[in-house]
């Protein structure tokens, strides 16, 4: 059995320290960690605390994905949804009268006279709203933008979170706010470390290894190497497994041995092809991808240089940080996923690429 009890008081003291250090709180996270039950937590969390309050939980992100953006204003009419759905949820029910605002703008106004009678929590999951915004997505960048401007403006905010796969670009709406990602200490919140898989998973650990008949050292090499490898920023101490991939890995039962399956996000793929798209990496760029350690600037480039693209892969969890100076392809689940892509784009482009192994 899974030591649930011991690893929830874990993450309970982690989301103590976050919430006590942190009024307003970016935390930018490859979409193959699978973060959104951190906002679950949360949620949890302030329920349960001594002084419970409500808890707006926007899932922007899946709602934009959603969207069919040919449409005039579908962006803005879902958002409006989106907030009427999450504060009715929260136990403010009166908001459903207003779902007939003209604009997003209109609806905020209402919402700040009542949030400004509430101290509320607000944890945003924007999944790949930052990259869209990048990539020219004109609507998305102005809904965005008056969306962080009035959360910012509120006088009762206890606690927010932005929670996303690409960080936004430096701007004055998140003039407020502290990178989760900066503080190492955090990490444990969406991934886990080779320590912790080993204490809290042990029992389905030893099982799994019987059944693979392979030792638990042996076992544990074979889930770092298809599970693990990710760092949240070049100074994260540790490197981080896939809590979820490790879940579907140890939950297998019956009487089939256990596989290293794969699920990588249907949205990292989709990002990478709208960024290669506007990329257009020659044959070059592509085989040094594939093929080892890259160079990575500290500071954020335009998505149309290779540094631009390498940083996004990183973002997005295909790469990951070896160091403050270079990356690497971290385990078999990410290279499977980035070879077929880059391969795939490459025999669209014409290019004769041999299929290198990472380094």
């Amino acid at each position: 059995m899974i030591n649930l009890s011991e690893l929830s008081a874990a993450q309970t003291k982690l989301l103590e320290h976050l919430v006590h250090y942190y009024e307003y709180a970016t935390l930018h996270c490859p979409p193959c960690l699978e973060p959104s039950p951190l906002l679950t937590q949360l949620e949890a969390f302030f329920a349960q605390s001594t002084h419970p309050c409500p808890v707006i939980r926007l899932n922007l992100g899946d709602v934009t994905q959603n969207c069919t953006p040919e449409a005039p204003n579908t962006y803005e009419r879902a958002w409006r949804s989106e907030l009427i759905r999450a504060y009715s949820h929260a136990g403010l029910p009166q908001v459903a009268a207003w779902e007939s605002e003209r604009n997003l703008e209109d609806l905020l106004l209402r919402l700040s006279d009542l949030s400004d009678q509430h101290e509320l929590t607000f944890l945003l999951d924007v999944g790949d709203i930052p990259l869209w915004m990048q990539l020219g997505a004109a609507e998305l960048s102005d809904l965005c933008t008056t969306l962080l401007h009035w959360l910012f403006s509120l006088n009762q905010v206890r606690f927010a979170l932005i929670l996303s796969y690409t960080p936004f670009q430096p701007s004055l709406a998140l003039r407020y706010t502290l990178s989760v990602n900066d503080n190492p200490d955090f990490s444990a919140l969406v991934g886990l470390s080779a320590d912790e898989l080993t204490h809290y998973y042990a029992a389905p650990l030893s099982a799994a290894a019987q059944r693979l008949q392979l030792t638990l050292k042996q076992l544990l090499a074979q889930l770092r190497t298809h599970y693990g490898g990710w760092r949240l920023s070049p100074r994260a101490p540790t490197k981080l497994y896939a809590p979820a991939a490790l879940e579907r890995f140890l939950s297998q039962t019956g009487p089939s041995t256990p596989h290293f399956a794969y699920n990588w996000p249907k949205a990292s793929t989709t990002a990478l092809q709208a960024v290669l798209a506007q990329n257009h990496p020659d044959m070059s760029t592509i085989e040094q991808i594939l093929g080892g350690f890259m160079m990575l600037d500290p500071w954020p480039q335009p998505l149309t240089s290779t540094q631009g693209l390498i940083q996004f892969l990183v973002y997005q969890g295909y790469l990951a940080h070896r160091d403050s100076r270079y990356c690497y392809c971290p385990n078999h689940m990410a290279y499977s996923a980035l070879n077929h892509a880059l391969l795939t784009y490459a025999q669209a482009q014409g290019f004769i690429i041999i299929d290198v192994p990472p380094q």
